[in-house]
């Protein structure tokens, strides 16, 4: 699935790579314009971010569709007061509940981790000479270590769930019917069967880049010779930059087009040998004839005693 998604991102990107660079920079840069100028109240300049880069999906919807592409559809959000505030209350609905998912990892990181790290004694606990104003060294890594856990595990359902809520901005562009909070709930829906493959797109992309990345850097120590992967590793990051943001929003809306795939159970027709066929006809032992005449009652002369009770309780105490 997702080799299919990165295939048409890929052919997209390959059609119009500046077009989809400049609304892109467009969009960054009119997002950094309202903030610096929303700071006297900025909840308006935060919601106006939030309907240009939901109006960002329409451009990459359109283009996987073979559509041209342009900056009207950047303020899609922007036609109406109603439509805007539909467009701004779903994209601050979903970081709501992101934010909420990652409450969790946020405390143990700001209140347990750092604390633990910095202010707890960390590095007082290699003094050599130890004046007993600090925690012993096992006491500190460990209190540090249990925090770095905690936080660890309060990311995993964060990550779940902005998976679950991906498709939130697509559904808002593409179902105007569908009110702010029930775009997140169908975005939980049609992510089903879909999260686990958007993760490992994300993994590739993400991870890939590091490890081109690190690879480079290593090899940019290496005397007379080293300064050309440096400089090459310097493309490669400016080119991750610019690119990959487009990347990512062109396969997650090829992944919003595909169909749900239902889990098929792998046990259905499952045939141990495929060169066998049953044969209907199939008698063991083809001397054998069933006698239609015969009777289910095997001894013909028995019949039953009428003296012998029905119920085995019956005359139980006749001898008593």
């Amino acid at each position: 699935m997702f080799a299919e998604a990165y295939k048409r991102a890929f052919g997209v990107l390959k059609s119009k790579p500046i077009r989809l660079w400049g609304l892109s920079l467009l969009v960054g840069f009119i997002s950094v314009i309202s903030i610096l100028f929303s700071l006297w109240f900025l909840p308006i300049g935060i919601a106006f971010v939030m309907v240009i880069q939901c109006g960002m999906t329409k451009v990459y919807l359109d283009g996987l569709k073979g559509s041209a592409v342009n900056a009207d559809q950047i303020f899609e959000g922007c036609k109406s007061g109603k439509s805007f505030f539909r467009f701004a209350g779903g994209m601050a609905w979903k970081a709501l509940w992101e934010m909420i998912w990652s409450l969790l990892a946020i405390v143990a990181v700001y209140f347990g981790f750092i604390p633990a790290l910095l202010s707890g004694g960390l590095f007082r606990a290699f003094d050599s000479y130890g004046y007993g104003y600090g925690p012993s060294l096992a006491s500190t890594i460990g209190a540090t270590l249990v925090w770095l856990l905690i936080a660890i595990i309060g990311f995993i359902p964060a990550i779940y769930k902005s998976y679950e809520y991906r498709f939130t901005p697509y559904i808002l562009i593409t179902r105007p019917e569908v009110n702010a909070t029930a775009a997140l709930r169908l975005s939980k829906q049609m992510t089903k069967g879909k999260k686990g493959q958007m993760f490992l797109a994300d993994l590739i992309l993400v991870g890939g880049f590091y490890v081109i990345y690190f690879v480079l850097t290593t090899l940019g120590k290496i005397p007379y010779i080293g300064i050309l992967f440096m400089i090459i590793a310097f493309l490669v990051a400016i080119a991750y930059n610019l690119f990959a943001p487009i990347f990512t929003g062109l396969y997650q809306a090829a992944f919003f087009e595909m169909p749900v795939q239902p889990r098929q159970n792998p046990y259905n027709n499952m045939n141990p040998n495929p060169n066998f066929n049953q044969n209907q006809n199939f008698n063991p032992n083809p001397n054998y004839q069933q006698n239609p005449n015969m009777n289910q009652n095997f001894n013909p002369n028995f019949n039953q005693n009428p003296n012998y009770p029905q119920n085995p309780n019956q005359n139980f105490n006749q001898n008593v």
